[in-house]
């Protein structure tokens, strides 16, 4: 039992279940979940897609041999290699009381989890209590489970996400997409070709192991697509990452969006079809959002790091747009969940609009931003430094508490103190103005750390 509350501890974490395939996730732990999930709940319906890696559809069999083990009574049904987002959105569509994708996002391809959605298509947030089913299963009389096999999810999502983005024509233009051999080619390239582009995409093939690439977009691993976008003179770049949620951006000369930048033209997109509308940003997010939001007439709402708990924010407050730095972005106009492919849309749709993507990224200013970490031995010496900090920093600073400790220094220049949830570390984020001011407040706030 000790093995399996290790275990437990170490895939169940705060927004999914992940670990390492033969390690921490294989077939009979994924048969636990499986029962974990028949006796949580007595769900009638189960939509289950998954990505392309080679363990996918096996912990997919043994996940259902599990509901069935442990009593469930319910029909699931098997919508087959996809995205995230068209399980999220078959689950929230078509009703099921439950939805599961089998994947590890961008995590290396000896990586595999699951993510769970509700009804109402937002992300399934008791981790806790579904662990605690994990590790007291009940015996029980064997369940009924009917699986059927639905081939038509992607065309379902597809013909959705077409009639949003109707006014959408990309005749003319030239778009490159990076999908790592992700479960995003199974859209790409043929969804922009449809819509009148001329498309290239990298990597497309889906393959279990990503070919050795990194299936998560960031300065390192988008080089290849700056370049492709540079030496075909294409109008911009998209790469989304290994389960498609995420989405960011190259412009026509070949850089790199910041999540800063695109989150700020996705600010300015939003406020001009509905004014006055709430915007949330969690607090690792950039300050230039606060200034662009409240300029245009918005309302920023600040937000905990973590898509279920943003989630939730969004439906209860009706907000319209919600943005995370690790490019995930939500859009409530369309669904409540972060999709790579509905972001890419609505990039497109500011660049025909605006023009080329780099001049108008041009008049967006540039924030350094920075983070440092600090290592423990454990838990708990983690913990008791935060309360340290805490107490001190609150005699000192205005501080707010949402998630971590994050301290407005003046209009634009701020530190994050913010402890993981899943590792001995605390990490501290900062932004400044200008390279000196940010070396200033790192230096100052480290030297604070260390005394206290």
């Amino acid at each position: 039992m000790n093995d399996l509350t290790n275990i437990a501890n170490e895939i169940f974490l705060a927004y999914d279940i992940r670990g390492i395939y033969g390690k921490t996730i294989n077939p009979e732990i994924a048969e636990r979940i499986g029962g974990a999930v028949a006796q949580y709940a007595p769900f009638k319906s189960i939509c289950i897609g998954y990505d392309g890696r080679d363990s996918s559809q096996i912990l997919l069999d043994s996940f259902i041999k599990g509901l069935k083990k442990y009593g469930a009574n319910v029909e699931v049904t098997n919508i087959g290699m996809v995205p995230t987002a068209v399980t999220y959105y078959t689950t929230w569509k078509e009703g099921y009381d439950f939805g599961v994708s089998i994947t590890a996002s961008h995590n290396p391809p000896h990586f595999n989890g699951f993510k769970f959605a509700l009804r109402n298509g937002l992300s399934f947030g008791d981790l806790q209590g579904l662990k605690s089913k994990f590790l007291s299963l009940n015996n029980t009389e064997q369940g009924k489970v009917v699986v059927k096999q639905d081939d038509s999810a992607i065309a379902k999502y597809n013909n959705f996400i077409a009639s949003k983005f109707s006014n959408v024509s990309l005749f003319g233009k030239k778009i490159a997409t990076e999908t790592y051999h992700g479960v995003m080619g199974t859209l790409f390239p043929w969804f922009f070709i449809n819509m009148g582009a001329e498309t290239l995409s990298l990597n497309p093939e889906i393959m279990g192991d990503f070919n050795g690439l990194e299936p998560e977009p960031k300065p390192e691993t988008i080089i290849p697509l700056s370049n492709l976008v540079k030496e075909k003179n294409y109008d911009f770049g998209i790469a989304f990452d290994g389960d498609g949620d995420r989405c960011a951006f190259v412009d026509d000369k070949g850089n790199m969006l910041s999540n800063a930048k695109a989150s700020v033209l996705f600010v300015h997109q939003l406020l001009e079809k509905y004014p006055g509308s709430k915007v949330m940003a969690n607090v690792e997010c950039s300050s230039l959002i606060k200034h662009e939001v409240e300029k245009k007439g918005g309302e920023i709402i600040w937000s905990p790091v973590g898509h279920t708990i943003m989630e939730e924010i969004m439906y209860k407050e009706h907000v319209m747009l919600a943005v995370e730095p690790s490019h995930h972005y939500f859009f409530a106009d369309i669904f409540p969940f972060s999709d790579g492919l509905v972001g890419a849309l609505k990039m497109c749709q500011i660049i025909l609009e605006k023009g080329k993507l780099s001049s108008i990224a041009n008049e967006i200013p540039s924030y350094p931003m920075r983070r440092i970490g600090f290592s423990f031995t454990n838990h708990s010496e983690k913990d008791e430094k935060m309360n340290k900090l805490k107490s001190f920093l609150q005699k000192n600073y205005e501080c707010s508490l949402i998630d971590g400790i994050k301290i407005f220094l003046n209009e634009s220049d701020w530190v994050l103190i913010r402890k993981s949830n899943t590792e001995p570390k605390i990490r501290m984020t900062a932004e400044a103005k200008t390279e000196t001011a940010l070396e200033k407040i790192l230096t100052d706030f480290s030297d604070i750390f260390k005394s206290v």
